[in-house]
């Protein structure tokens, strides 16, 4: 038996880079601003509240 206890394990892939500059490159394409998602997340965020709580929820953008 060796007496190395050292544990070696293979260097995990980050994604989050990679992911990261696909996603870049998918908005370059498609000509999307961060501004337009931003924009597009808070009305679909008000959309999904109103659907789960009503029209009338007084949640205001």
């Amino acid at each position: 038996m060796d007496d190395n206890k050292e544990l070696n394990l293979p260097p995990e892939e980050l994604l989050l880079p990679e992911l990261s500059k696909r996603f870049s490159a998918i908005m370059d394409e498609e000509g999307v601003a961060l501004a337009d998602l931003l924009a597009g997340l808070a009305e679909e965020r008000q959309a999904i509240y109103q659907e789960r709580y009503g029209e009338n929820s007084g949640l205001e953008t």
